[in-house]
């Protein structure tokens, strides 16, 4: 497991043992609670971590941060809680969604935030989906569905910016990590990928490319070991901004792995990349 994975689920865990310490004062009922409930009345947190664990850390926590959210909006509610024995109602799932939308949320947001409450319902053995839930998520579909703007982008880098990076990684006079952490920026933007994605690709499952028949390294590309869905792969140019930039993908191999082994690649008949055999 990796260190930004690791933080991430002891932080989804911080967050979701004081969720279930919250439904527990609001009264919601939690199957949850008999696994375990100490004789003393404290929590088995080991155990608890094993029934409430995430597939992935980074979803996790997402949940876990949108379903405080809600608790955080309702404590803030100086109305008295309905009697209802729904938790949906007495939690005020409902009206949450419409508050966050007349706020002017994310159009993805509330259906999130169901997701979320969902997931929660089936951590923790209460059920989600009773009361005015129903009316929640026709909310949610058609917050979503008046989603035509279409995605907004983050600003694109400037080539001065990506000529900078080039130049910190092969520059002998930077220390080590301002090279490598420079030389990885410049190789998300030129693979257009996320830190992330790197992340899932270390270097042992990295290989060079160059055209048939040739011997000049024209780029590097993934061999991912794992993946949101599937591995993720990606292919980056060694081309710089500049002529005097087009060492830096090199350079940031040899810094990060101190050697260098050339692995012969091919292009197929249809434009794909592949190892030769």
């Amino acid at each position: 497991m990796g260190e930004k994975e690791s933080k991430d689920l002891a932080r989804y865990h911080e967050i979701t043992m004081a969720i279930f310490g919250k439904l527990r004062r609001a009264g919601i009922e939690m199957d949850l609670l008999e696994l375990v409930k100490k004789e003393d009345g404290s929590i088995n947190e080991d155990r608890f971590s094993i029934h409430t664990a995430p597939n992935k850390a980074s979803t996790g926590l997402r949940y876990a941060r949108l379903m405080m959210n809600l608790l955080m909006w309702g404590e803030k509610d100086e109305r008295p809680p309905p009697e209802d024995a729904v938790a949906c109602n007495r939690l005020g799932v409902l009206e949450y969604v419409e508050s966050i939308m007349q706020e002017g949320c994310g159009c993805h947001t509330p259906h999130a935030v169901l997701l979320a409450w969902d997931f929660y319902g089936k951590a923790f053995g209460f059920s989600p989906h009773g009361g005015h839930f129903g009316r929640a998520k026709r909310l949610a579909s058609k917050c979503t569905s008046q989603n035509v703007g279409g995605r907004v982008g983050a600003p694109l880098f400037s080539r001065e910016f990506m000529d900078a990076l080039e130049c910190m990684t092969l520059d002998p006079f930077l220390n080590l990590g301002a090279r490598v952490a420079a030389g990885k920026l410049r190789l998300c933007i030129q693979s257009s990928t996320r830190y992330d994605d790197l992340l899932n690709t270390p270097l042992r499952a990295w290989e060079w490319v160059r055209k048939r028949g040739e011997l000049d390294i024209i780029a590097v590309r993934s061999k991912a070991v794992r993946g949101k869905n599937r591995p993720r792969l990606w292919i980056a140019s060694t081309m710089g901004v500049t002529p005097s930039g087009d060492a830096w993908l090199k350079t940031l191999v040899e810094l990060s792995s101190g050697c260098m082994v050339t692995i012969g690649s091919k292009m197929t008949t249809r434009g794909n990349w592949c190892p030769e055999m």
